[in-house]
């Protein structure tokens, strides 16, 4: 009998990811699975594993740019993905279990979205909003987190935003956009800001759709 894994959430997520930008870290505790899942990624690239806590593996990056450069294949990094495992990465926890992420689609009172805040980050939260389907997730410790929900539940990565929200500012100042998911140079987004003056415009009329009262703080 041959064992197979189980899909994983994070699977459609981290193909996109990868498709986008050059490396993406998957970091959690030990022995949860993220070697498994990694190896068992379809990303339609060839790929080379690297286990850096192996000192065999760990010496082949010594100089990572002979290591690739030794082997025509694994040079050509437009058609390969290099995956490593550290267990310095096991110390972080990707998503807070106590703070569950809430998906909103119909308006909320400012007054609920200040106290989620300040059980989180005091006066900030963090947000990931699809401009397509109109709705935003909140209450994730990354908006990695966040944005692995929506596109469980069906959004497309171009449409997901990340934001920080500060209730308690004014409506002028209460968005912050910035975040490590909007660098998609795919998409024209170099940076972690949204450098697109229409896609912020947009992104604060939803924001504003979904946050009953906001234009009154």
């Amino acid at each position: 009998m041959f064992a197979r894994m189980i899909p994983r959430r994070l699977s459609a997520p981290l193909v996109q990811r990868l498709a986008d930008v050059p490396a993406v870290a998957l970091i959690g505790p030990r022995q949860v699975g993220k070697a498994t899942l990694a190896l068992n990624l379809d990303t339609g690239k060839s790929s080379v594993y690297l286990d850096l806590e192996t000192e065999a593996d760990r010496a082949k990056l010594s100089d990572s740019a002979l290591y690739f450069d030794s082997d025509r294949s694994l040079s050509d990094s437009g058609c390969r993905v290099n995956l490593c495992q550290w267990s310095g990465l096991a110390t972080f926890s990707s998503m807070a279990d106590d703070e569950p992420i809430r998906i909103i689609r119909d308006p909320i009172p400012r007054e609920t979205l200040a106290g989620l805040a300040e059980a989180q980050f005091g006066d900030m939260i963090k947000a990931v909003v699809d401009l397509d389907r109109g709705i935003m997730a909140i209450g994730g410790e990354l908006h990695a987190d966040e944005e692995a929900l929506l596109l469980s539940e069906g959004s497309r990565q171009a449409n997901l935003w990340g934001i920080n929200l500060y209730p308690a500012m004014n409506a002028d100042e209460w968005i912050e956009y910035d975040s490590m998911i909007n660098v998609r140079p795919t998409q024209g987004n170099r940076s972690r800001d949204v450098e697109d003056a229409e896609i912020r415009q947009r992104i604060r009329m939803l924001v504003e759709s979904l946050v009953a009262d906001v234009g009154g703080v």
